[in-house]
């Protein structure tokens, strides 16, 4: 997170705020990252398997049948993490909005957060993928070549998709109860 988010060139106020915010976070707990990223991992890693085994193949609904409660579970628990964070975020807010932020600047950093965390995810779920496929390469003795040409590159696309518009939108959704709340009482409780 740290090395990626360093590589933005944006030096807005809502950038910044939304990275330490999330670094501060992440250094708490993995927790925000690491069930998106299992998920996206686990995907492909099983559709590998699958395919490169002499004859046998895997799709999308033997994983599913397989792992479909993963998925459920991960993503629950993704936004579930999201949500505990939330008074914490309300509060970090209502400081900021005392401060002099202007209102914008508040939701866009909650917002960018979500970009954050599901940017992490689906690096780290890259990575993961990356190293797995060549270990699964060398155990079943075949190229690593032909184990990353059976990755299901579209699924896996379609997937980081919906990992950036779900922690986007929880964090949006956040954000918006946030934006109504009064400062000065936010941060008496």
């Amino acid at each position: 997170m740290r090395f990626w988010t360093a590589l933005v060139p944006s030096r807005g106020v809502a950038w910044h705020l939304a990275v330490q915010s999330c670094r501060t976070r992440a250094a708490r707990s993995v927790a925000t990252v690491l069930p998106f990223a299992l998920s996206l991992s686990f995907v492909g890693l099983f559709m590998v398997m699958g395919n490169v085994m002499p004859g046998s193949a895997a799709g999308l609904d033997d994983v599913l049948v397989v792992l479909g409660w993963v998925f459920v579970v991960s993503w629950v628990g993704g936004l579930a993490v999201i949500a505990l964070v939330g008074r914490e975020r309300t509060r970090d807010s209502a400081i900021v909005a005392v401060a002099g932020a202007r209102p914008g600047v508040v939701t866009r950093s909650t917002i960018y957060e979500g970009v954050i965390y599901a940017g992490t995810a689906i690096i780290f779920g890259a990575i993961s993928i990356a190293v797995t496929s060549a270990t699964i390469a060398v155990g079943a003795k075949v190229g690593v070549v032909r184990v990353l040409d059976g990755l299901p590159w579209a699924t896996l696309g379609v997937l980081a998709g919906v990992t950036l518009v779900t922690t986007c939108l929880a964090l949006a959704l956040q954000a918006a109860r946030v934006s109504r709340t009064v400062a000065a009482r936010a941060l008496r409780s």
